[in-house]
């Protein structure tokens, strides 16, 4: 258990120990605001400490910095992951026999000039012209389909 629940922890099993041991019918209402301000009192404290510490927090950002030329390698990664998703689900084709490389990516429409599909393994079997026509018909560029064997 933590310093911080500890020190909440305490104060209250002391109060509640306390007005069990305290119990006085005359002065039930006194004892009670009493310990009502000793646990106020505990509760607050700590709190205090915490504010004061965040104040005193440093907020610079110390992380990775992130060059517009990573951005835009991880936008074609996606662009090219996107396509190749897209084929394998449309023609039932295994994800490991596809692979995708786009040439001339555009960042700002999502747009390649030339997009390259490799197609080997299951996928060799695959109609090339639909597959080829297909990833035209999405807009993203202009589709060349080439297959391994082997």
């Amino acid at each position: 258990m933590g310093s911080g629940y500890l020190s909440l922890l305490a104060p209250i099993m002391a109060v509640a120990f306390a007005s069990f041991v305290i119990y006085d019918s005359e002065r039930l209402k006194a004892s009670r605001f009493a310990l009502g301000i000793i646990l106020l009192a505990a509760v607050i404290s700590p709190l205090g400490a915490a504010i004061k510490g965040f104040a005193n927090m440093d907020f610079v950002y110390t992380g990775e910095d992130y060059s517009s030329s990573a951005v835009e390698k991880t936008l074609e990664e996606a662009f090219c992951d996107g396509i190749s998703r897209a084929v394998c689900e449309k023609f039932s084709i295994n994800t490991e026999n596809v692979s995708v490389i786009s040439e001339g990516f555009d960042d700002e429409t999502m747009k390649a000039e030339l997009i390259f599909l490799y197609l080997s393994g299951s996928a060799v079997t695959a109609d090339y012209g639909s597959i080829e026509d297909y990833v035209n018909s999405l807009g993203l560029g202009k589709c060349i389909l080439e297959v391994y064997f082997g």
